[in-house]
């Protein structure tokens, strides 16, 4: 048990194993009972399920304890299987014979009562936390699903009061925690789903949210009783002597001050429910606006000027402001003037910030004075919960939102006067950067000011700043990266606004890589396979630290935190707290001029950050001080931007059943899809380009400089990644035509730097392999030339003229079907994997294989999928039947890039609409051949993109034999390629030119094939 404590699994394993022989040569069964329960939990630690069980399940007697054990031990593997009823079934037979020992707890044989009650709270616990969790992935909420959750707190109250009678404290406070955990994570994620998706809200409503987290705080707060017993009965720490002796706190203290930290908590979502439920009401009776356009999808109106300009929506906006500000005021007056006469009457009461400040404070003081010298998990916690709520008092009294209201002296007019002045300078034939600079000039007698001395409010602001960036601090170092979410989130949105555009982006950008790497974990702990060698390692490294105060002493501890630095491709891409600054990374693991653009959406405000990487220049700290930082937000409803994607998925989903019986995009569904993606452009892009323009191309698009952006990173956040933003007008604007390859995309700018530092463990030499049609499913349809070819024939032909290199190890579905683990051989002997075929990638390879690959060689991982016909089709809706919405949401063109980049790849294509076949294999073709060139990964794309044909009406035929394409003059050789005729039209229609999109390293330049060594005759 000690070794298992201490992570030192072999010899645990193998202590056990010796000490199972000795029990039972000598017929204890008692510790036989023990030593096969340690077995167990060996096995659970290295990931296998079915030795738990199967070490379990044969035995037939047990006193509470191990009874206790075992039902979790086995309920915890059923449900990992998979096998949910089997898992409910063990924990309500256990309880079943605990019921019964409760009932003969009398006689005198009966083990203690307190004992049987511990055990039937624990199991008792575990059943609410497992309907917790049904409840959170239960698709619609119903009133049975309310009705459920009701039961649950009935059933945490039941347990609460028997351990309260049975004295059982410690037990009970864990208790508390643990459901308040599970409780205040469904809350917010139905929050979030009522407001981005409200028609599959059901009958919930945000009144029901606000209920729970009100009935969430007076069960925490019940609780207190059972606190202040417990630290009435905790004995003190004896043989403790020296300096600093003083401070020892005790684990009841440390587990109290997180029942405090969690009471805060509570209390908080109570509030912030409370105030959405006030707005709503507001909004409902003040009506519903309409559409901003007859049609629109969007009920706000643009901002015609940019995300600071007015509209009349803002007028709407500014004059509910002042009435707010009014009543503000009038509140303000009303306590001035009765402060004095309640002062001198009643004492006046602590308010619920106040006094979760209070107990948050102690919580955190007594935590650091436990574990001094380390920052574990429950300390992270209580310190983000106290940044939150010094921030909040900080605030109070202000108008929401009013730290990202634009200035009085508006800089962008300021710019504007310097533009106009430039212009009035050549026409003069003066110096153009001669700019008078504005300097605030004091009257003639005016005394200079006296600074104002720094009011409380704002030392408490500064205070809250420290504390937060203190917390995210130590929850990147740990790897917690819910906790550094929470504490990122009020440092982007609130702390600083426009009145420090630097820091408000280098923590939008902070927010956005946190919350990557969360939803990472969650991906992983769904796909991975348990026993996998990276999971278990990662498993025992939370095992320890939720074990240890100072886990990092431990040999086991250290010894697979390397193991998983040098081995694991994930958790290298955890590992934040290694990369410089925010600044430094924009400087040196980002192309010059390159403009990085990140898009948030939160609490019904689209957000951006934006800052450019300088100029190259020899002078670091020159170049350094060229950082220009841009930081806005424009408001929008999520329900109604959801409603776009949404929309789009219906349609693209349209379009692909057209395929099944057309080789042509329909025009009727592509004209709906651009109407509405223009309307995106129009309410969500513009007001915001607007913005980039005036500060990164002062001199205006049309005009060419040194320090204009040549190209657009793109950051979007996982609500607004199906949108198809590379090819709305607005950002296309922004670089001379086409400039398909100035644009690209990733998931966070600490990911980029990742991938940038990542390397292969052993290099591979340069080699490109082909996944071609796997199923054999493409066929000449009735229209088509009889010598026209097919994709097994595009494949044999790429191969035949060396554009792909690595023949040996390309697959084509003609000669065999490939399995997932052929899939996997070829990914692991190549450095640049192409896949051309029918419908998604992961109805080919399932996502649980490429989630357990190593891809750190991988450089270029390019997905041409989603043509369609009727075999295919078939295929891909069977595949879908078995597997759950879960993991379909998954295996959408948001997880699949994702676990590919946290697998290590560098740059991946991915196509995120249905596309003709015919137009897929000149895809294909045109960017293998940009590859075997070693042109970078956007340049390879823009050119697919660009395309051109001669003939439009030959544009869906498909290519003949030997790769004459119909409606394209050949190409000699020689000469090289014609210039394009004035009829020429580009070959990819509109829809399918949004369908491609790069995300990653797009820039960087690939490697063509290494040449193949030959054996000389």
């Amino acid at each position: 048990r000690e070794c298992l404590l201490h992570g030192e699994l072999w010899s645990a394993t193998t202590l056990a194993d010796e000490a199972i022989k000795h029990a039972t040569d000598h017929g204890d069964q008692r510790t036989l009972r023990d030593l096969w329960i340690t077995k167990a939990k060996l096995a659970r630690a290295e990931g296998k399920d079915a030795a738990v069980i199967k070490s379990l399940e044969g035995l037939s007697a047990a006193d509470v304890e191990q009874a206790m054990e075992v039902a979790m031990l086995m309920s915890d593997a059923y449900r990992r299987k998979g096998q949910v009823a089997q898992a409910d079934v063990v924990l309500a037979d256990t309880l079943r014979a605990l019921d019964r020992s409760l009932q003969t707890s009398l006689a005198p044989d009966a083990p203690p009562r307190a004992k049987i009650v511990q055990a039937r709270a624990v199991l008792r616990g575990r059943q609410v936390l497992a309907a917790l969790s049904r409840l959170r992935a239960a698709p619609v909420p119903s009133m049975d699903w309310l009705a459920d959750l009701r039961s649950a707190f009935a059933k945490q109250q039941e347990l609460c009061a028997a351990l309260q009678e049975s004295a059982l404290y410690c037990t009970r406070l864990r208790a508390t925690i643990a459901f308040s955990r599970g409780l205040a994570e469904l809350i917010d994620a139905r929050r979030q789903e009522l407001f981005r998706d409200p028609a599959n809200a059901g009958v919930l409503t945000l009144g029901h949210l606000a209920d729970f987290a009100t009935q969430l705080s007076e069960a925490l707060v019940a609780a207190r009783p059972a606190r202040d017993a417990l630290l009435s009965n905790a004995v003190p720490v004896e043989g403790v002597h020296g300096e600093g002796a003083g401070e020892v706190s005790l684990p009841a203290e440390v587990l109290a001050a997180h029942l405090d930290v969690w009471t805060a908590r509570a209390l908080a979502l109570k509030r912030q429910l409370a105030a959405v439920v006030r707005a709503e009401r507001l909004r409902s009776m003040g009506g519903e606006g309409g559409p901003a356009e007859a049609g629109s999808m969007f009920s706000l109106t643009p901002n015609p000027g940019g995300s600071r300009s007015s509209s009349p929506q803002d007028k709407l906006d500014e004059a509910t402001r002042l009435a707010r500000s009014v009543e503000l005021w009038l509140e303000e007056v009303d306590q001035s003037v009765t402060a004095e006469s309640r002062e001198k009457r009643v004492a006046r009461e602590m308010t619920d910030v106040e006094s979760s400040l209070g107990l948050v404070a102690n919580a955190a003081t007594v935590m650091r004075s436990a574990a001094p010298d380390d920052v574990p998990a429950t300390r992270i916690e209580a310190i983000v919960e106290l940044g939150r709520l010094q921030l909040e008092t900080a605030l109070a009294g202000k108008l929401p939102g009013s730290r990202w209201d634009p200035p009085v002296n508006d800089p962008y007019e300021y710019q504007g006067m310097e533009i106009a002045e430039r212009y009035s300078n050549v026409l003069c034939d003066r110096n153009p950067t001669a700019v008078a600079a504005v300097e605030a000039v004091a009257e003639e007698g005016q005394e200079p000011k006296v600074p104002e001395p720094v009011s409380l409010q704002d030392a408490m602001d500064d205070v809250a700043k420290t504390t937060l960036c203190e917390a995210a601090t130590a929850a990147v170092a740990a790897k917690r990266f819910a906790s550094a979410a929470r504490a990122f989130k009020p440092l982007a949105l609130e702390a600083y606004g426009l009145e420090r555009p630097d820091a408000t982006v280098e923590f939008l950008l902070w927010l956005q890589s946190v919350e990557v790497c969360a939803r990472a974990e969650e991906f992983f702990a769904e796909l991975l396979p348990e026993d996998h060698a990276e999971r278990v390692q990662l498993q025992a490294l939370r095992e320890l630290e939720d074990c240890w105060p100072q886990p990092r002493l431990l040999s086991a501890y250290q010894a697979t935190e390397r193991r998983l630095q040098l081995e694991s491709p994930f958790f290298q891409k955890l590992q934040l707290s290694d990369l410089p600054p925010v600044s430094e990374l924009v400087l040196s693991n980002v192309p010059p001029g390159t403009l990085i653009v990140t898009l948030q959406v939160h609490d019904s405000f689209l957000y951006m950050g934006a800052v450019c990487s300088p100029p190259a220049d020899p002078d670091a700290e020159a170049r350094a001080a060229k950082l220009q930082h841009v930081a806005t937000r424009v408001a929008v409803r999520e329900m109604e931007v959801h409603a776009c994607v949404q929309k789009l998925s219906e349609l693209n989903l349209a379009i692909e059943k057209e395929l099944i019986s057309s080789v042509e995009v329909d025009a009727q569904l592509s004209a709906q899809y651009f109407e509405i993606l223009g309307q995106v452009d129009r309410h969500l892009i513009e007001p915001l380009v607007k913005d980039l323009v005036t500060n990164f191309w002062p001199w205006g698009l049309g005009v060419e400089h040194p320090n204009n952006p040549k190209q657009l990173l793109l950051l979007p956040d996982s609500f607004i990644w199906p949108l198809p933003l590379e090819r709305v007008p607005s950002l296309l604007r922004l670089f001379p035509a086409p400039g398909y390859g100035a644009l690209a995309r990733d998931f966070s700018l600490h990911l980029t730097a990742l991938r940038a530092r990542t390397t292969p463990p052993c290099p591979k030499p340069a080699s490109t392999v082909l996944l071609t049609d796997p199923f054999n499913e493409d066929a000449l349809r009735p229209g088509d030339d009889p010598k026209a070819e097919t994709l097994c024939a595009l494949h044999k032909r790429l191969l035949d003229t060396k554009v792909i290199g690595s023949g040996e190890r390309s697959i084509c579905g003609k000669m065999l079907t490939p399995s997932s683990n052929d899939v996997k051989g070829m990914l692991a002997d190549s450095t640049n994997f192409l896949s051309l075929g029918f419908g998604r990638f992961f109805t080919t390879m399932h996502a649980r294989h490429l989630v357990a690959q190593d891809l750190r060689h991988v450089k270029v991982f390019a997905l041409f999928m989603r043509a369609q016909n009727d075999c295919a089709f078939r295929r891909q809706t069977k595949a879908d039947s078995m597997k759950s919405l879960r993991q379909q949401a998954m295996e959408n063109t948001y997880g699949t890039p994702l676990i590919s980049a946290f697998r290590g790849v560098q740059t991946s294509i991915q196509v995120g609409a249905p596309v003709p076949v015919n137009l897929s294999m000149r895809c294909l073709e045109t960017f293998a051949r940009s590859i075997q060139a070693g042109k970078p990964v956007a340049k390879g794309l823009e050119e697919v993109l660009t395309l051109m044909i001669d003939d439009p009406s030959k544009r869906y035929a498909r290519s003949l034999e030997g790769g004459v394409v119909p409606g394209v003059a050949p190409v000699d050789p020689k000469k090289g390629a014609p210039a394009p005729a004035e009829s020429a039209e580009p070959l990819l229609p509109p829809h399918t030119r949004t369908a491609y999109f790069v995300v990653g390293l797009a820039w960087q330049p690939t490697e063509a094939d290494a040449p193949v060594a030959t054996k000389k005759k």
